[in-house]
């Protein structure tokens, strides 16, 4: 099949498609190739429109004429005439007669000049017309008339994207060649849906009134702003000629006259003939390559809506049992949960994120790298010196006893019990929310059997939530029992720091003599960079560089520093498995002081500097020394907030006692927080070097060991959750709870169906006769 014949058969399948919607409220949401008319009130879209059906019969005015969308179906016939889908029999004839009753049908339907988006729909029949269908929308306006509202533009452009989104709709934007292209408001309209300009055709109005000198060929070359199906200009009759009432025919040979004396070079892109004959080719090419979509759609739907029906028994010619059925929609529920949470199945949704991706995300953002992830849950300096100090009591510090290890290892681990709590019940509320959605959305006709699954499987939930509690508590307690010492990580420093294969000794570096060579940095595997610039160091810095402002890069393997930005001088390359970065916050200026030292204790290069300080001075902003913080820790770099060195926490009972003491001595503030420049006794734990040392080496030994804890709790708690809440649910829906149901309940009545089914047994059974409908005609569309 080819040709013009082609194209009758194709367009009246659209035609009956769209008069078989034209007044339902189904939910099927068809969406059919057509062709949209959108133009500004003076663009002359009206009398495009009636260029192309050859028949002067849209109303006319000032203001808003066209308030409802006009479905105007144009078919070849011998005779002439036109009918409204409903007035069905109706025959038009007086083409005045059919302008009244489409301004008669807009008033009904949309009084006070307000704007309605049900749709006109109308043939017309007629020897001059090629096959084409066309849906003319309210004209783009700015300023509300009479009593319609403020917002009349915006509801308007609702309108007309309504019709135009779909992307089986090509859109035909008219513009008057007598204002900038830029500005065409129809052009901006159809960009939002069709950015790419890949279903919009440009028409372009008034050439003839187009200032002397000037035309409009670049933009009908497609020059200006291009459009993937170009433009196409037509010269529409003037109000003096609709005036003294000058025929179509008239007006179409005075057209085909201007466009030979001025475009003679682009007659296959101007007259009203040529958009006929585009649209027409356009529409059919676009019907045929949109209705097998649409086929397979409507396919999918009804096998969806017989599924649907089946369960409900609506095909049976005798009551479908009520033990089958009941097998039947508790297999749904299951299987249902199960894809929720599961996935890794074909028929997986690709519309909506499910619970069960949410729930994914919530372990690792929330869970792993929220709650279990907190600064507090780490031991601070403070916390050591003050543990052993009250160990010894009112001896004399020797060295840090085993018991301190143990008490604060213990205390901090303890710190766990309430987040992994936390963390187990947003999980439960989580599995929760899919049992009640599910069990509405497969169960809701039978509402006795649904509310007997939801208070089964919740009590089910929460007996695995207190399971999985319990479980991971006595976990907590497991490791407080026992402290593996003698974990392999918990020498891993001490393998780094005799086997450094990637860095480059910084001892030697550090002291090179003033002028020598500067060493070209060693590119080794994990340079890649995931954050780089300048930080300063303090004037008391222990290196040669101080004072200076240095180049710092971050990758995933190293700390590298450099002199400049220029980086052919490296000063020091650290491994950021080796080391730990304390940060120190001043919130009013924006400064952030990173302290750098080794995790193991061991100073940088040949000195005794165990640590150095790089500091963000804040003048970019707050957000980049926050930005500093986030790439150290990307790049795998242990961050903590060791608080500040200069205080000592104690308790305020304490201190009143001591202060009853020791009043002529002491003058302690009844401030927990104690500056040592003000209270003596701080000042002698700060002087006590030995004890500092000590607690230095203590606490890094306690933070390694911590480290490995919180690694094991943050790997164990999401797969102890999964087990006791996703998994063990799932098999408790699927293998014990139609048992439970059907050994301790009556069929009979707990398959009761709800006030309401029959009524969406009806809707349903309404809604496959439709798409019966549908799929019927669209097998009789043209496929060659």
């Amino acid at each position: 099949m080819a040709g013009n014949e082609g194209m009758k058969e194709l367009v009246e399948v659209i035609n009956r498609l769209q008069d078989c919607f034209a007044y339902t409220s189904s939910s099927l949401n068809l969406q059919l190739p057509m062709i949209a008319v959108v133009g500004g009130q003076s663009a002359g879209k009206s009398s495009v429109l009636e260029a192309v059906a050859g028949r002067d019969f849209l109303p006319r005015g000032t203001g808003i004429v066209t308030r409802r969308p006009l479905i105007l179906q144009m078919i070849p016939h011998t005779e002439e005439y036109v009918e409204f889908l409903h007035q069905p029999g109706t025959k038009y004839t007086d083409f005045e007669a059919v302008r009244k009753e489409i301004q008669e049908a807009t008033d009904k339907e949309a009084p006070d000049k307000a704007i309605s988006s049900r749709p006109i729909n109308l043939r017309l029949y007629s020897p001059y017309v090629l096959q084409l269908t066309l849906v003319d929308l309210p004209g783009l306006t700015k300023n509300p008339v009479n009593d319609q509202p403020n917002n009349i533009e915006q509801l308007i452009r609702d309108v007309i994207l309504e019709y135009i989104e779909p992307e089986n709709t090509l859109i035909l934007a008219v513009t008057p060649a007598t204002e900038d292209l830029a500005n065409s408001d129809a052009l901006k309209l159809a960009r939002q849906v069709d950015p790419a300009g890949e279903r919009t055709i440009g028409v372009l109005t008034k050439l003839d009134l187009m200032d002397q000198g000037t035309d409009a060929r670049e933009i009908l070359e497609n020059k200006v702003i291009p459009l993937r199906r170009g433009y196409i200009g037509v010269k529409n009759r003037s109000q003096a000629d609709i005036t003294n009432a000058i025929n179509m025919k008239a007006a179409r040979d005075a057209e085909d006259a201007f466009f030979s004396d001025n475009y003679k070079n682009l007659k296959d892109r101007v007259g009203t003939r040529v958009l006929q004959r585009v649209l027409n080719q356009q529409l059919e090419q676009h019907i045929r390559e949109k209705l097998p979509g649409i086929r397979s759609n409507m396919i999918q739907k009804k096998n969806n809506l017989t599924e649907q029906l089946q369960i409900l028994g609506a095909f049976d010619t005798k009551a479908q049992s009520n033990n089958a059925l009941f097998h039947q929609v508790m297999v749904r529920f299951a299987n249902s949960m199960k894809l929720c949470l599961e996935g890794f199945d074909y028929n997986v949704n690709i519309n909506e994120v499910q619970l069960g991706a949410v729930i994914n995300e919530t372990i690792n953002e929330e869970i792993i790298n929220g709650l279990l992830n907190e600064e507090n849950l780490m031991p601070t300096k403070e916390e050591t010196m003050i543990t052993i100090r009250n160990l010894f009591g009112v001896a004399n510090y020797i060295s840090p006893p085993q018991q301190a290890f143990r008490r604060m290892v213990e205390h901090m681990t303890k710190k766990f019990q309430e987040p992994i709590k936390i963390s187990v019940e947003i999980i439960a509320e989580h599995a929760a929310r899919a049992v009640e959605k599910f069990a509405s959305q497969e169960l809701g006709p039978f509402p006795k059997l649904k509310q007997e699954v939801l208070t089964r499987v919740m009590e089910r939930l929460k007996r695995n939530e207190l399971s999985c509690k319990e479980l991971l508590i006595t976990y907590i307690e497991a490791e407080c029992a026992f402290m593996n010492t003698n974990h392999p990580m918990m020498k891993r420093s001490d393998a780094l720091a005799t086997s450094d294969h990637s860095g480059i000794e910084e001892g030697k570096m550090n002291n090179s003599p003033a002028g020598s060579p500067a060493r070209t940095p060693r590119h080794t595997i994990g340079t890649q960079r995931i954050h780089q610039g300048y930080l300063h160091f303090p004037n008391y810095s222990v290196f040669s560089w101080k004072k200076k402002r240095v180049w710092f890069a971050i990758t995933p393997v190293h700390l590298i520093v450099y002199k400049d930005i220029r980086e052919d001088t490296e000063l020091m390359r650290l491994n950021n498995a080796e080391i730990r970065i304390g940060v120190k916050n001043d919130r009013k200026s924006g400064l952030k002081r990173f302290t750098i030292n080794r995790i193991d204790g061991r100073p940088f290069g040949k000195g005794q500097a165990r640590d150095f300080e790089a500091i963000y001075d804040g003048k970019e902003g707050k957000e980049i020394g926050e930005e500093w913080e986030s790439k150290f820790q990307e790049g795998g770099i242990l961050m903590e907030n060791f608080g500040s060195a200069n205080s000592i926490f104690f308790d305020e009972q304490f201190l009143d006692v001591y202060e009853d003491q020791a009043k002529s001595r002491y003058r302690p503030r009844p401030w927990s927080i104690i500056q040592p420049h003000k209270i003596d006794f701080a000042r002698k734990f700060e002087s006590d070097k030995t004890l500092n040392k000590d607690a230095d080496c203590f606490l890094e030994k306690i933070l390694l060991y911590m480290r490995i804890v919180r690694q094991t709790i943050q790997d164990l708690t999401p797969k102890y959750i999964v087990l006791k809440l996703i998994n063990k649910l799932l098999v408790y829906i699927s293998e014990e709870l139609t048992a439970e149901i059907q050994d301790r309940t009556d069929l009979d009545t707990i398959m009761e169906r709800g006030g309401d089914e029959e009524m969406k047994m009806r809707a349903l059974l309404s809604e496959l006769q439709k798409i019966e409908e549908i799929l019927k005609i669209m097998d009789n569309w043209p496929s060659a």
